[in-house]
């Protein structure tokens, strides 16, 4: 959900395809790469379609990239990663 993005999530970019009715200049999406991971500077809610500001990507002032666009990455469980790295060690 769009609404749970904010400043400082990790995020990967799912589609990179134009949508002239949103985004009129497609050279833009050359910014982005799909299966890229970006860094949230600022999420813009609705009104109007929801965005998301990327550090380190330029975007049209005051304007952001479609957050339906990107997927939020959850952090691990830490419970999860204990047993992932229990699981390396016994493997090693």
């Amino acid at each position: 959900m769009t609404d749970a993005f904010k400043a400082g999530d990790i995020v990967v970019c799912i589609n990179t395809r134009p949508n002239p009715a949103h985004q009129p200049d497609p050279a833009m999406l050359l910014r982005l790469r799909e299966g890229a991971y970006y860094r949230v500077a600022a999420y813009l809610p609705p009104p109007g379609p929801a965005g998301l500001q990327l550090v380190g990507v330029d975007h049209a002032p005051g304007d952001g990239w479609q957050a339906e666009r990107f997927r939020k990455i959850e952090p691990a469980d830490p419970q999860f990663i204990a047993l992932i790295t229990q699981r390396e060690l016994q493997d090693a």
